[in-house]
């Protein structure tokens, strides 16, 4: 049986703090349902931002998150 999904997304116009949030938010998700409850994706639409991109690796790295690049 396939588990249910849990995602956030995140754009390349937000503010730094807006990481903050979006892990948090991760963390307290993780907190709530356990790690094993959903598959946990982070979908992103940055246009050539590494600052923003290595934060989501970071936070993929400590998290168990998949990291999905949203395209047209």
């Amino acid at each position: 049986m396939q588990k249910p999904i849990l995602r956030w997304t995140i754009g390349s116009n937000v503010l730094p703090i807006a990481y903050e949030v979006l892990e948090q938010s991760i963390k307290n998700a993780l907190k709530v349902f356990g790690q094993d409850a959903f598959d946990y994706y982070v979908l992103y639409n940055l246009k050539n931002n590494d600052s923003f991109l290595n934060e989501l690796k970071r936070i993929e790295n400590w998290y168990p998150v998949n990291l999905i690049r949203q395209t047209w």
